[in-house]
């Protein structure tokens, strides 16, 4: 994936994700013929987007209805869907269905896009969403594609090292624990190997949900940062016609 870094030709910067970044409204306007529960929603609302492969949802789902009864009773999920619908859905049946949910249907890239930007927290999967997500400037969780020996890994660490200039230690050191249990196999274990509290899963989640503002401004500036590498397509368009010349 190009553009994380200023020696890249950049990721790509259309025109309508670009506008959906910078303006609500546009974003609720292009969600209203396919979403019009999230396009209609108040603003003052929590949009949570589930986007990602098949795993666990249990954790996640005790961080949300900890987080939607304690402090956000306007909380609303957004199920995309796809491979990890069954298996969110599933865990979400099974603790007796504590927040409301809304299963998203199939739709173009631009209409995804408009949702991304539009969420105040995401789980993505894959790259395609993700350089979206990273552009969006909203705080998300990723869900790397999975690989022989969780190698997979290796790309999030990665990411994680990219995005620490943006963040405070501390939110640096909770997105990192939380992100490398989320494309783990494993459940999370409590050891001696961190200082991080709290230890669980769902516990690093519910402290990340609650430091969403704070968090936001980390997650905006590093998109920025990565606004500022410029446009691919409009990079490779010059350089294929400086060839010409």
């Amino acid at each position: 994936m190009p553009g994380f870094a200023a020696k890249t030709g950049g990721l790509v910067l259309d025109t309508p994700f670009m506008q959906y970044a910078s303006d609500a409204d546009a974003a609720r306007k292009a969600l209203a013929p396919y979403v019009p529960e999230l396009a209609g929603a108040d603003t003052s609302g929590f949009a949570v987007t589930v986007f990602s492969y098949e795993r666990d949802f249990a954790p996640v789902v005790q961080a949300l209805e900890r987080f939607y009864t304690t402090q956000q009773k306007d909380l609303h999920v957004y199920a995309a869907a796809g491979r990890g619908l069954q298996s969110f859905l599933a865990a979400w049946d099974s603790a007796g269905r504590p927040f409301p949910v809304t299963q998203l249907p199939f739709m173009p890239q631009t209409v995804w896009d408009a949702v991304l930007c539009i969420s105040s927290f995401s789980f993505i999967r894959g790259e395609d969403s993700l350089s979206r997500a990273c552009l969006a400037g909203v705080p998300f969780v990723w869900h790397a594609y999975p690989q022989d020996n969780e190698y997979q890994k290796v790309k999030v660490q990665a990411l994680l090292d990219r995005m620490r200039p943006f963040f405070s230690s501390e939110d640096d050191a909770l997105l990192e624990r939380y992100w490398l249990s989320y494309n783990t196999t494993e459940s999370l274990q409590t050891g001696t190997d961190t200082n991080i509290t709290p230890e669980k899963p769902s516990d690093v989640l519910y402290a990340l949900l609650s430091r969403t503002g704070v968090l936001k401004q980390g997650f905006s500036a590093f998109s920025q940062s990565l606004v500022k590498n410029g446009d691919l397509a409009e990079h490779l368009l010059t350089y294929i016609a400086s060839q010409k010349s």
